[in-house]
Formats: structure tokens, sequence, C-alpha cells
């Protein structure tokens, strides 16, 4: 892995990636609301169709990755509660798509595990609250095992990190790397497999770093001004 941000199509890429090796899936698309997503036309009326697809076929690519016991292992069980060397997708988005996020896991052979707010601290205005709190789904095909075991002390279900600015934001959807890291010291283990098919600014990258257990990650974007070349 050449710890690079590849200049991609996430399906594409994701396809090229070896099944069941990935511990962390970073999922954080640009999710289309009020316009059509990669500039395609939906259809009349504003149908949600093209999107729709293209998340499902994303989710599906990213469970594909995802860490799995070999089949010979007898921690290798399909039951709910079964706990192995599995891994997760980290879904970012807001309030208003969790239930869609959900859905489309269910229908991607994922299951809803849990979910982290990150509590931010920004500027905003326009509406009748601001939004300071967004959740971060974790699905996963089975019970993930979390470092520590059951003898792990519990860690709360929020986290508070500020919305990078100024200088410091290179990216529209820019998150900080704590929040990368908050869930990755919860799940990796030394030298394991982080995939980001939508890396933009490479904040997951900077987390992984900073957890200094030689974590192996690589990442994409479709848009060239966020491809390193080289």
């Amino acid at each position: 892995m050449s710890g690079r941000i590849e200049r991609a199509d996430a399906l594409q890429w994701l396809a090229r990636q070896e099944p069941g090796s990935a511990r962390v899936v970073c999922f954080d698309p640009p999710y289309s609301r009020s316009t059509p997503m990669r500039g395609k036309e939906d259809g009349a009326a504003g149908s949600v169709y093209e999107p729709f697809g293209f998340l499902h076929q994303a989710l599906e690519l990213s469970a594909r990755a995802l860490l799995a016991p070999p089949a010979s292992d007898p921690k290798n069980k399909t039951e709910f509660g079964q706990q192995g060397p599995y891994g997760v997708i980290m879904c970012f988005g807001d309030w208003e798509l969790l239930p869609t996020l959900g859905y489309l896991s269910s229908i991607s052979g994922l299951r809803w595990r849990t979910y982290l707010v990150w509590l931010q601290d920004h500027a905003g205005g326009g509406r009748m609250f601001r939004g300071d709190a967004d959740p971060v789904l974790i699905v996963a095909k089975h019970s993930p095992d979390i470092v520590g075991g059951e003898h792990a002390p519990a860690a709360k279900n929020w986290t508070v990190a500020k919305v990078p600015q100024g200088a410091r934001r290179v990216h529209p959807y820019q998150k900080p790397p704590e929040v990368y890291e908050y869930v990755f010291r919860r799940v990796c283990r030394p030298h394991d497999v982080i995939l980001d098919p939508f890396a933009g600014s490479g904040a997951s990258r900077t987390a992984a770093e900073n957890l200094d257990l030689g974590l192996r990650w690589a990442g994409c974007d479709i848009d060239p001004q966020y491809a390193e070349e080289s």
C-alpha cells in the first residue's frame, strides 16, 4: 500500500481491494440532496435512484473488503453476537441521513452495531438550531471484537473535536483526525488495514499515522484536486 490518495472512482477502487482484508473502511461519500450525484441527471421530479444505487454498491463493496476470519477458524460463525477478528465501517453523515444509512447497510449484508456522536464547535446558521452534533454510524457483518476484549474499559459514545477551519481546512467536508482516532483505538491492532474510498483531505490517514501502530492505509478520491499522483 502506497499510503497516497489515488485518483480513482470509489466503486472501481473498492472492487480492486482484497476481500476480507480491512479492519476499518471509512465511508464518507458525497451525499446528494438537492443536486444529482456526480453531475448525473437523476430523472424527473428529482428522483434519488442514482445516488441510492451508488451508495448501495459502495456499501456492498466496502462490506466485501471487511476483515473476516478464515473459513477454517472456529470463530467464523454468523449467529448474532458472535465475536471474532472482524472489521467495521465508519459511516459519516447527519441525523437526517441516519435512517437511510441504516437501511442501506441492512441490504448490503451489514448490521447496525452502534454509533458515535461527534460534538463539534463551529459557526453556522440559517436554521432553528445549529447542527453541532453529528452521528458516525458503525456497521459490520458480525459483532466486532474491541481492543482489550470484554475487559477493556467502556468508552463513551461521544467525542469532542473541532471542525477544521482556516488554513487547516483543505476540503469542504473535512473531518478532524481525532474522530477517526477515537474509533481506530477501539478496534485496530498493529499492522491492520484501513481503507478510505472517499479520502478527501486524508484525515483518516493522519489518524492512522498518529496511533503509531504501523497501520496500513490506502485511499482514493475521484476529484483530482485531492488525489496524489506521485
